[in-house]
């Protein structure tokens, strides 16, 4: 499938790649936006290209105008799909310069501090507790360390799915200002519509 017009589209930097996302912005641009508006925006030529196209009963994720990522009948499927994608299609170009770890990452003195571990381990809510404490946020879930010993952020929204963050009150963190709230509604595996 040749990706069409779009009528939204960014390009952003993650570690030495240049990412091109492109959309309909009446399908999925909002929700794409939730998880690239954090990057480095670049200008410079893409090496990975993401193409979210509709043909009003299927969806489609592309990538560098040529291969099939994703295919189904959902917009919010085909968000969550370029999600995993997007990391997935990151780390494979990376490595070997860059490892993916997982693990929450801030930014505290001119230093990364990073929590590691399995899910549901603690790892978000390490990273919000020092979030709240003044440090920068870089991600809570792939920290990508090159070979000097550098982090550099891939800065996922911070995700959980219940009413509130297990370990802090919701109104809390909103009245910080560090913090914002958004609702993405996916299928969940059952394919019943569940809200992060």
């Amino acid at each position: 499938m040749t990706p069409t017009n779009h009528d939204w589209h960014t390009s952003f930097r993650i570690a030495n790649q240049t990412i091109r996302v492109c959309a309909p912005q009446s399908t999925y641009a909002e929700d794409i936006h939730a998880f690239t508006k954090r990057y480095t925006p670049s200008s410079a030529p893409h090496d990975i290209a993401f193409d979210a196209l509709s043909n009003g009963k299927q969806q489609y994720l592309i990538l560098n105008e040529q291969y099939e990522l994703w295919h189904g009948e959902s917009a919010p499927e085909t968000v969550a799909a370029f999600e995993i994608q997007l990391y997935t299609q990151v780390i494979q170009q990376i490595f070997p310069e860059f490892l993916s770890l997982h693990a929450g990452c801030v930014a505290q003195h001119h230093e990364a501090w990073m929590f590691a571990g399995i899910s549901g381990a603690g790892k978000s809510s390490m990273t919000t507790a020092a979030l709240l404490s003044g440090a920068g946020y870089m991600t809570d879930e792939f920290s990508l360390l090159d070979t000097q010993g550098r982090i550099h952020p891939m800065p996922r929204p911070m995700q959980w799915d219940e009413p509130e963050h297990p370990a802090f009150p919701h109104q809390t963190m909103l009245e910080d200002g560090i913090f914002e709230r958004y609702f993405f509604f996916f299928s969940n595996y059952s394919g019943q519509a569940t809200r992060l």
